[in-house]
This record gives C-alpha cells, structure tokens and sequence, in this order.
C-alpha cells in the first residue's frame, strides 16, 4: 500500500507563543491552503512539501513535547486531516486545532483554539460550541461589537482572548487595553514567540 503524501506547508518544533498553551513547547504542522484571505495574514500557507504520516510523526517525536498544534491557512479543510490527527493522538500527543471555524473540524482533537476571521465572522456552529478558547486579531479597523455577536451563545468558561495585529502593534494594544476597561473578561494575547524570535 503505497502512503498518501499530504500537502504541507512546514512541520517545525517551537513555543506556542498564543492563547491558554502559550508558552509551551510544540510540535506545529502547518497545512498548505486557506479558504480567506485576511488582509493582514502573515503566514505562507502555500504547498512547500508533500509529507506522509510517518514523516510527519518522525519529526514530532525527534523532540520530547508531546503537544501537537495542527495549523494552517485553514487545517480543517485538508482532506488528510482527520488522518493527521488520529496518527498524532494514537502516539501520545495532545492534540489542538488553530481553525478559523467556517468549516466542521474533521475527526477527534483535544483543543479547540478558534480564531474567528473578517469580513463577516462567520463560524459554524458546531464548532463555536466545541471551541475551548477564542481569539480575534485587532487591527485599526477591528469593530468590538462583533464580539458581542458572534460571542452571544458562548459557554461561560471558555478562554477569551484579543490578539494585536502585528503591522501596527503598539496602536492595537492600545486599543485593546481601553476595550478592556469595559469588558475585562477579554485578555490581551502577545503573539510571545515573534517577540523572543522564534517562529
């Protein structure tokens, strides 16, 4: 049986410079292709190399952290997905999901990170119901009514954060700082791994 080859963007070891994980060493693989087009991304998700799963599971175990962020572009619309997840989860890694949540997460995860994208927000609903955390990119246009909207059914205990967009990053903390004033439940998200150099 000859193995897929999967479409990658890049498999590496580094920080989780975001969210409730930040901080901790993981394995990241980024899946090629998006389905938006954000207009401040700052991540080449094109097609760099074909992986198969054992490829991708050689390089994850060459290093001791057992946390496996499955990230993109968009992960979940890779049709190897599911396959990815259930190699890494079966070697004894925890697994997250970096999703801008417009499509069903494919297979089983233990994390949910969503990261809700402009124009319009949009998240499927099964997926704003499974999500453990939240995080939305604050940039000048960044309207914060739309927290209150896409947030409105929310389960109470999930993580709330704002992340500042890079290109002008004292202005955007800035901005959520003073959102902060109002509702404190939000915490501010330094992308940490970019200010100690690291990918």
């Amino acid at each position: 049986m000859i193995a897929k080859l999967i479409p990658i963007s890049e498999v590496f070891h580094s920080v989780q410079g975001e969210g409730y994980h930040s901080g901790r060493r993981a394995l990241f693989v980024r899946f090629s292709g998006c389905n938006l087009q954000c207009p401040w991304c700052d991540t080449d998700h094109s097609t760099k190399e074909k992986l198969c799963t054992d490829d991708i599971l050689r390089i994850g175990l060459s290093d001791k952290s057992r946390l496996a962020v499955l990230t993109g572009g968009e992960p979940c619309i890779s049709p190897f997905f599911s396959v990815v997840a259930s190699k890494l989860s079966e070697s004894g890694f925890f697994v997250s999901v970096e999703t801008n949540g417009t499509v069903p997460i494919p297979g089983k995860v233990n994390w949910i990170t969503l990261s809700p994208k402009p124009p319009d927000y949009f998240v499927e609903p099964r997926v704003l119901h499974r999500a453990h955390e939240c995080k939305f990119v604050v940039d000048s246009k960044f309207d914060f009514r739309v927290l209150d909207s896409v947030l409105a059914n929310r389960r109470i205990g999930a993580a709330l954060y704002l992340s500042p967009e890079w290109s002008d990053y004292k202005a955007n903390v800035k901005r959520i700082l003073e959102y902060q004033k109002i509702n404190p439940r939000w915490k501010l998200c330094l992308q940490t791994h970019k200010l100690i150099g690291e990918r």
